[in-house]
């Protein structure tokens, strides 16, 4: 009975509930972007033994391992030629209000459940937070922007609009593949914290490479490695988790979880890890993609380079409802 109590109360008190119902990922097959496919790797555990004379990493180990491949690519990473096209486009791509305002409502409308059905929330309960939400997102962007590299700043000037479209790809997507996701009132602004985090480390990673300061012989390969879940266990974290692996250039999580003005520095890693689980670690973004939500989301008189309407789609995604996030 105390074991109930316990696993209830701290359901209760994570900031990023994630479903029990998980399959496992031993022996599956993960579809990229790319369209490469390979197998995931199997879930470990603290107590797992060595196995085949390799030392089993630790959930802390795991955790770094997991940053580093996602964060900081290689010079010749798959997602690379089509930064290229984005870093070198010079003029500005304005983040306008109206960008700001559809996240809002994207995620609402998404992800932000009520235990009653849609139709009996009023309009105006909807309206309330949807302008709450919008001023949470407005209210991170202009706070990242303040504390951005100058070197991030100096090459990439629309790096915030780039990045929140990054992190509308990620919302979508993992709509697309947990179609089953259940939501809580509120839940937004966790989930669009994280996505824009996760987008914000993962172009300051590739814009790093593209400065020439990673080695050719990295040992990351050209698509970041899968990392599943580690544990069903609350991971080890620590505050300075993210800044011991990452570089400078990215905006380590303790800086996020004092732009956020809620989170932690462990809970903000907690869910960033979660949703880089459930994204199965892939954050590429295709040029496609890009025009797809860039023209869905932004006024039709701001076109990014090359743009060619005609046959821009969004590739299909494999659904998974055996692992369904709780946001």
């Amino acid at each position: 009975m105390a074991s109930r109590v316990t696993e209830k109360q701290s359901k209760r008190t994570s900031p990023y509930t994630i479903s029990r119902r998980k399959r496992s990922l031993k022996g599956t097959r993960v579809a990229y972007q790319d369209g490469t496919k390979r197998s995931a790797p199997q879930r470990v555990t603290p107590n797992s033994a060595e196995t085949n004379g390799s030392r089993v990493l630790t959930p802390r180990e795991q955790v770094l391992e997991a940053y580093a491949n996602v964060y900081v690519p290689t010079t010749d990473h798959i997602q690379a030629p089509v930064l290229k096209k984005l870093f070198e486009y010079k003029s500005i791509l304005s983040l306008s209000s109206q960008l700001v305002t559809v996240t809002a409502r994207l995620i609402q409308t998404q992800w932000e459940s009520s235990e009653q059905p849609t139709e009996n929330v009023s309009e105006q309960g909807q309206s309330g937070r949807a302008k709450h939400l919008t001023g949470y997102i407005s209210a991170i962007l202009a706070r990242s922007s303040m504390l951005r590299s100058n070197t991030v700043a100096t090459h990439l000037p629309s790096f915030s609009t780039i990045a929140l479209i990054f992190a509308l790809v990620y919302v979508e997507r993992l709509k697309r593949l947990h179609p089953n996701a259940r939501g809580e009132a509120g839940c937004g602004h966790r989930l669009f914290l994280v996505s824009y985090m996760v987008a914000s480390k993962y172009l300051q990673g590739h814009l790093l490479a593209r400065s020439n300061r990673i080695p050719q012989n990295h040992p990351n390969s050209q698509v970041p490695d899968t990392r599943g879940p580690v544990s069903e266990e609350p991971l080890p974290l620590e505050s300075s988790s993210s800044s011991s692996v990452l570089p400078s250039i990215i905006l380590p999580n303790e800086q996020w979880a004092r732009l956020s003005g809620v989170f932690s520095t462990p809970e903000l890693t907690r869910m960033e890890l979660e949703l880089l689980a459930f994204l199965q670690f892939d954050l590429y973004v295709s040029y496609e993609d890009f025009l797809y939500h860039w023209t869905k989301y932004m006024d039709i008189n701001q076109l990014v380079p090359n743009q060619h309407l005609a046959g821009v789609s969004v590739g299909e995604e494999s659904d998974d409802e055996g692992v369904v996030p709780e946001f």
